[in-house]
């Protein structure tokens, strides 16, 4: 299905500019830590946003996109 190869496209690219993002994140808390908080606040309301937006679509649509996601097995990563 082309449908498939375009959310794999899609995934793929996001996930190059989240590492990029990663990346530039860790590289101006080293050079500059007063800037933490700042990060650290822009991650939590992009990590915020993105959950809550997954949680209004799957609302509205009905189906539930990550029902099968094992988030026990994230939390675990996040130790």
């Amino acid at each position: 299905m082309s449908e498939l190869k375009e959310l794999e496209g899609k995934m793929k690219y996001v996930m190059s500019n989240l590492k990029d993002t990663v990346d530039l994140s860790l590289d101006i808390r080293a050079k500059h830590p007063e800037t933490k908080k700042i990060i650290d606040s822009y991650w939590e309301e992009f990590l915020s946003h993105f959950v809550t937006y997954i949680k209004r679509r799957e609302k509205e649509t009905g189906d539930e996109v990550l029902k099968g996601f094992a988030f026990l097995n994230l939390f675990k990563l996040i130790k």
